[in-house]
């Protein structure tokens, strides 16, 4: 009975590290941070916790949107010479704002509070808030790295 209900969720997590790292081995990661730090620079910086966003935004989990993205954040750091500390955190915050906007976090929350069918409405609510929040946090590390 255990087993029934972990298998969906262990392919899951296996199908992103798998492609995490496919992308990374076979040097996809790279070739997206070369272009990403190419067209953006050091602007990227404003960003970089919207792609923590995404990753939540897709899996539901801050940890899965750092091992889909992480390498990713880790090599741009490195092409725009920044401290990867610094951006890989801003990842991670973007990663746990993410989560507040997570089709499935937003459904099991509709569902615990009796409200299953809400889900629209409660996305159009944290959307907005959820993206200035994780601009915000960009604008800090923006100040940090690049200004100061």
């Amino acid at each position: 009975m255990s087993l029934e209900k972990t298998i969906p969720s262990g392919v899951a997590v296996l199908g992103f590290i798998v492609m995490s790292r496919l992308m990374g081995g076979t040097g996809q990661t790279v070739v997206l941070a070369e272009g990403i730090s190419k067209i953006m620079q050091e602007w990227y910086v404003l960003f970089a916790p919207m792609v923590g966003v995404l990753g939540s935004f897709m899996t539901s989990s801050n940890m899965a949107s750092n091992v889909l993205f992480g390498d990713f954040q880790l090599a741009t750091a490195k092409i725009l010479e920044l401290d990867p500390s610094v951006l890989l955190g801003a990842h991670t915050a973007g990663g746990t704002i993410g989560n507040t906007i997570s089709p499935g976090n937003i459904i099991l929350g509709t569902t615990t509070a009796g409200i299953l069918g809400k889900e629209g409405i409660i996305l159009k609510k944290i959307l907005p808030l959820a993206l200035f929040t994780a601009l915000f946090i960009g604008l800090i590390v923006f100040t940090v790295l690049i200004i100061v």
